[in-house]
This record gives structure tokens, sequence and C-alpha cells, in this order.
């Protein structure tokens, strides 16, 4: 899974974060590529990315997205 900011709008393609490009975040064969705009570099506050990380947390523990998830014991 990738979570890639970038700081502008238009190409994704053509984007950066202010400190890395694109083309250099994007890594290929990746289960999922999340792109979080308009975002500086330092993405980790940001709702959507914090979303993103929680769905991918669900989907490696099985839970489905939205799903409550089982109390500890």
């Amino acid at each position: 899974n990738s979570i890639i900011a970038i700081e502008t709008d238009g190409p994704v393609e053509q984007g950066n974060d202010g400190v890395v490009e694109y083309s250099s975040a994007h890594i290929e064969p990746v289960e999922s590529e999340f792109v979080v705009r308009p975002s500086p570099h330092s993405t980790q506050g940001n709702p959507q990315t914090i979303e993103e990380v929680r769905r991918i947390l669900r989907l490696h523990i099985g839970l489905k997205t939205g799903a409550t998830p089982i109390e500890a014991r």
C-alpha cells in the first residue's frame, strides 16, 4: 500500500509534495495507491491519510471497512 501526498492541483504524475516528486514516490506493484491532496510532505495528520491507514489496517486484520472490531477478551 502506498500513500502519496501531492501539494498542488494538476496531473498527479507531474505533482510533488514539496520534497518528493510523484514519480519517485510511485512504486509498483502495490496493493493500493492513495493520493492525498492538497497536502504537504508531512501528511500523517491529514484526516484523509488517517482514514486510509485505518482502512488498510482493517483489511489486514480481516475487518471490512466500517465494521465494528470484536472486543478483546
